[in-house]
């Protein structure tokens, strides 16, 4: 063909990729800086000294399995190489995983939220500080295609255009010679096709028969492999395999017939035969373009028995695993390789199925089977302790790495194989899962066992040797423990409890018992670290006071819940700083049982002035401020915080719906703290005789002054709640009453109130009314009852103390007997909420004595707003 044919040829393709392509050019070329976790800098040698690394670089894709092989290369991480399960990649605090490009990770994860900065990548080992706890990100919400069909519409016309496919196939087909010379050429028309392969109609239409799309690609990728190529050129092969990707995936939702049609040639068998015997002995490949080109036969023998048979044949002396134990050197070992990784190629559809089949059919299946049984030793299949000579002989045969990698590639979704190795293999597979070795042995087997569990019969079987595992190990820590014990002078009883068998030991005086409310990191708490700061982890929500409040702007106070996770201020601190990829309270969640927090709420010691607790209080506020925008913090709304949740235990409300967790059981433990906060105010600020007045002028209103406070956000439950903190228990007898017809009468003018607002024909029936609309009410008065008889029964209160200063001393140096007490008064409560009647409620409560006629209070109290 003339030259000059060719030069206009490469300008029109050209000209097209430039209106095609509509990314900006930052999106296709960007820097990457890659930096090693901070957290682990002593356990991770080596430093990538090149950043910031163009995306450009053949070594920085176009997977990002490609960057980590480089990581490991260039730290030399050996061992982690070819263990993808070993090292993790994060972006922007997301884990990426392997198989994405590194292209659409900037494009889909970095960019919309950092722009054309250089994207950073940090590396770090799974598992090394525990679990990880970040998003995994295993592909982009949404297919592709959306973003694919708006950045490359123009290729549409392609399909559209009578011949504009079939031209650029011919043209594609009149390469000949070698890339280098007719790269011109090549580079724009391949990149053109790149960009069509996005989008959909053109995928569609490359796969009719009659433009032997297939057949022509094929025979590009072996001429642009087998030529000595530099510089730009070497993208094509890359580029090549991309497309073939794109069309199989498309191919594989087409009827049986029309995807023959497409794969069916027998140029293509010829290609394929070349191909395997080319990459038999090419070696100069670069690892990552290699592995793509043994994938790519793996999908063309996709609905080709003839083709299959082929590599079937090909691969029959790779399926001998013994060789590998006798011959280690590199050329084997290469072999096996390549035998595994034409497998991984092999897609989980029909057409793969047929493939394994013959594969299973040819005695692969076999052959890995028996080498396991007949090299493993005895102890695999008898279950015993690992730690054998034996077993790390059977672990060091070079062939075991092998016949794993290919039993999990060949029972991929495959039931005939998965039944097939799970007859006699299962215990011996297990016993590999547990086994540390540099050829990763422990992770190929877990897996295998991981695939395995795709059939429900395997599963089972799966289970039944993990459960017994279990039970051995816990069967011989017991004896360790026994012997250790014995050792010590002590004994495990029948009921597990562990007593002093020794006379010697029983001389020993009592040592002081830990407290439960200890760190979640450096396990102390206040007992042995009594002047060290130290919180809950809460979390706090601004929340309207009272919704019957007859205001035009409603009253707003903080509503606040706990999980009942204590840690010090310092180990907090330390935490967050080491925690460089994750937020302040993303890291506190991790420590907070995954639960949603935004504050630290002080514990107050019996050691700790009220100087330092003021100032671990005002940072907790601080904390709650920055997430709330609340900033009205001091007794009232400490009051109306502690008044908010008692109220929501007592309408039986969900107190995890925020966070994810800490339910009622916690969050009655955590009443008495919260009261603290409270105490703390009054007893600093010197309002105690001032809060009694302001109480005692409550107590003493007329009965016609308390519709107004039914709709006060300042209440009848804001005082019922003050009292627990102004008054001991002597006067709430004298005075539980008269508060429990406030609380009754303050529901009647509720429901008054609310059936007018429902513009309801005349008032509610309240002499009727079920019980469970009042249900709230009765439980918070008990609820405050139990506190005053769980709680605070033996409060002592000195002669020049008032009960506010004796009840925060008393909270202050009895945590372990409040929690222990919590327990208690939970299963009081529990008996009160199941109450059906007012009548079962006062019995219940024991205030039968002073209410002789339960149904005639109810209705005194309910004829006060019947009377309006």
């Amino acid at each position: 063909m003339p030259y000059t044919e060719k030069r206009n040829a490469y300008l029109t393709f050209d000209r097209m990729c430039l209106s095609v392509d509509t990314e900006d050019k930052d999106l296709t070329e960007f820097k990457m800086n890659i930096e090693k976790d901070p957290a682990q800098e002593d356990f991770l040698h080596g430093r990538m000294t090149g950043s910031p690394y163009s995306s450009s670089d053949p070594e920085m894709g176009p997977t990002m399995r490609d960057i980590k092989k480089k990581i490991c290369r260039d730290c030399e991480l050996v061992s982690l190489l070819e263990d993808d399960s070993g090292m993790e990649l994060l972006v922007d605090g997301k884990i990426i995983s392997l198989d994405l490009e590194v292209s659409e990770v900037f494009k889909r994860l970095w960019y919309p939220t950092h722009g054309t900065d250089t994207m950073v990548i940090v590396y770090r080992m799974r598992g090394l500080l525990g679990d990880a706890t970040e998003e995994f990100i295993q592909g982009f919400n949404g297919p592709a295609e959306n973003s694919n069909k708006e950045e490359f519409n123009l290729t549409c016309l392609l399909a559209v255009v009578p011949n504009g496919l079939e031209t650029m196939l011919k043209w594609l087909e009149s390469v000949e010679k070698s890339p280098t010379c007719e790269a011109d050429l090549l580079l724009p028309l391949v990149d053109l096709f790149v960009n069509a392969v996005k989008v959909k109609v053109n995928r569609t239409s490359l796969l009719e028969r009659q433009l032997e799309t297939l057949p022509r690609f094929v025979s590009k990728l072996r001429l642009l492999i087998a030529s000595p190529y530099r510089a730009q050129p070497i993208l094509l092969p890359e580029k090549i395999l991309f497309i073939l990707r794109n069309l199989y995936d498309e191919a594989i939702l087409l009827p049986e017939d029309r995807f023959k049609d497409f794969v069916d040639f027998p140029q293509v068998t010829r290609d394929l035969d070349w191909l395997l015997q080319f990459m038999h002995k090419e070696s100069g490949l670069a690892c990552g373009i290699k592995d793509d080109i043994l994938r790519a036969i793996g999908l063309l023998m996709l609905g080709s028995p003839e083709r299959t048979d082929t590599v079937v044949k090909f691969l029959a002396s790779f399926s001998d695993f013994a060789r590998y134990d006798v011959n280690a050197s590199a050329e084997i070992r290469a072999e096996g390789y390549m035998m595994c990784t034409i497998l991984s190629g092999i897609t989980t559809s029909t057409f793969g199925s047929e493939i394994r089949d013959k594969f299973a059919e040819a005695g692969y299946l076999s052959k890995a089977t028996e080498y396991l049984l007949k090299h493993a030793p005895a102890s695999c299949m008898q279950g015993l302790t690992l730690d054998s000579a034996e077993l790390q002989e059977f672990v060091e045969r070079p062939g075991l790495r092998y016949s794993l990698k290919f039993l999990s590639e060949v029972c991929r979704e495959h039931q005939a194989s998965q039944l097939h190795v799970a007859t006699d293999c299962v215990p011996i597979v297990h016993r590999l899962e547990s086994v540390s070795s540099k050829e990763h042995i422990g992770s190929l087997a877990e897996a295998l066992m991981e695939i395995l569990r795709q059939n429900e019969v395997v599963a089972q079987k799966v289970e039944e040797v993990r459960l017994d595992t279990k039970r051995r190990k816990k069967q011989i820590a017991m004896e360790v423990r026994k012997k250790q014990l014995k050792k010590l002078g002590m004994k495990m009883t029948d009921s597990g409890a562990i007593v002093v068998c020794s006379s010697r030991l029983k001389e020993f005086t009592n040592v002081t018992k830990e407290s439960e409310l200890n760190c979640v990191i450096c396990r102390e708490s206040l007992v042995g670290c009594p002047k060290k700061a130290i919180g809950l982890y809460t979390f706090s929500k601004v929340v309207e006071i009272e919704p019957y409040e007859q205001s035009s702007s409603k009253s707003r106070s903080i509503f606040t819940v706990t999980y009942l996770n204590a840690i010090h201020y310092d180990c907090h601190t330390v935490a967050v700083r080491s925690a460089t990829n994750r937020s302040e309270w993303d890291s506190a969640r991790l420590h907070n049982a995954s639960t949603r927090c935004n504050g630290l709420l002080p514990l107050l010691g019996p050691e700790i002035s009220d100087a330092d607790y003021g100032s671990a209080l005002a940072k907790h506020h601080r904390y709650v401020h920055n997430h709330t925008g609340f900033n009205d913090f001091g007794l009232r709304t400490s009051v109306q915080e502690l008044k908010f949740l008692m109220f929501r235990i007592a309408k039986g409300e969900s107190l995890a719906m925020d966070t994810g967790g800490g339910g009622r059981g916690a969050n009655l433990s955590f009443l008495p703290h919260l009261a603290v906060v409270c105490l703390y105010y009054i007893t600093s600020t010197h309002s105690y005789d001032e809060q009694t007045g302001a109480l005692k002028a409550f107590l003493l209103q007329p009965e016609s002054e308390w519709r107004k406070d039914a709709f006060e956000a300042v209440g009848c439950l804001y005082y019922v709640t003050l009292h627990l903190l102004l008054y001991d228990a002597g006067k709430w007898k004298d005075t539980r009453i008269l508060l429990l017809k406030r609380l009754l009468a303050m529901f009647s003018f509720r429901e008054v109130a609310r059936a007018e607002d429902a513009s309801s024909n005349g008032t509610p029936d309240l002499e009727n009314i079920e019980y469970d609309r009042l249900a709230a009410y009765c439980n918070f008065f008990y609820l405050v009852d139990s506190m005053y008889r769980r709680y605070f029964p033996d409060v002592a209160v000195e002669v020049s103390d008032n009960w506010s200063a004796g009840l925060k001393t008393f909270i202050a140096a009895n945590h372990d007997v409040l929690l222990e007490r919590s327990t208690r008064l939970a299963s009081d409560f529990d008996d009160c909420v199941q109450s059906t009647s007012f009548a079962e409620f006062c019995d219940v409560a024991g205030i039968l004595t002073d209410i002789s006629d339960p149904n005639q209070f109810w209705l005194d109290a309910a004829k006060l707003a019947m009377q309006e």
